[in-house]
């Protein structure tokens, strides 16, 4: 889900500022064709990344620590912390 927006919000920003001037005095004037060319952009769904837990152990002097890593973004969390594993990774959004 990265760098979605909505379409009709980018219109609506742009009919904020057709022209207008801001705080240190430039107008801003939108060309009328700005709104066909958001418009006709393609449509996007989002997808939901889903991912796995891998259970791994970090070296440590004490044996080692126990921790589960996302095959998402590779961000390990002490099991500790995730409990035997949250339904969604805390980094990178992935259901688990």
């Amino acid at each position: 889900m990265d760098d979605l927006i909505s379409r009709q919000e980018a219109i609506d920003a742009l009919a904020d500022m057709h022209c207008k001037s801001d705080e240190d005095g430039y107008v801003w004037i939108i060309r009328s064709d700005a709104w066909a060319r958001i418009d006709a952009l393609p449509s996007v769904t989002p997808k939901r990344k889903t991912g796995k837990w891998i259970d791994a152990v970090i070296p440590n002097d004490n044996g080692g620590l126990p921790v589960q890593v996302c095959d998402q973004c590779n961000t390990f969390f002490p099991l500790a912390y995730t409990g035997g594993g949250h339904r969604f990774c805390p980094s990178c959004g992935a259901k688990m």
